[in-house]
């Protein structure tokens, strides 16, 4: 079962799209596909309109992958080289971007954001997370003809 990584701006999406929630929230139910949050995510979408992570499909809870002093919440992330996130961050200030990057790619098969920065970096780690905007993610993973 393929997991998926969808960044905050893509609940945003999702919320306009009723084909693509519908179909995304069958093949959750169904267990063909596997949707990632981590706590880093789940406090940006609490402080979005959502208010938390929505309701719409059961989510797999993973810790961060990475431990980042100022950003980790206590008892939710893993002690490790963080060589993604570093790689990632590079001299940005970045920091939330390079922990969700870490974080895909420990845990999901595919990214999906509309923040080209952040899948151009991570795409261009050559890790085995597929980055995709929304419009691939439709197409690709959801199989609809149309994004909204």
């Amino acid at each position: 079962m393929p997991s998926v990584f969808l960044d905050a701006n893509i609940y945003d999406l999702l919320h306009a799209d009723d084909a693509a929630l519908s179909r995304l929230s069958t093949l959750v139910a169904s267990k063909l596909v596997e949707v990632i949050v981590t706590p880093k995510l789940i406090d940006e979408l609490s402080r979005s309109p959502f208010n938390g992570v929505p309701q719409w499909f059961e989510t797999k809870f993973q810790p961060e992958a990475v431990t980042v002093v100022g950003h980790a919440f206590l008892g939710q992330s893993f002690l490790s080289e963080g060589t993604t996130y570093e790689a990632h961050k590079g001299d940005s200030k970045q920091v939330a971007d390079a922990i969700h990057a870490e974080s895909a790619t420990a845990f999901a098969d595919f990214f999906v954001s509309e923040d080209n920065r952040a899948r151009r970096r991570l795409s261009a780690l050559e890790t085995a997370c597929r980055c995709l905007t929304y419009s691939e993610f439709c197409s690709d993973l959801l199989n609809l003809e149309s994004a909204g």
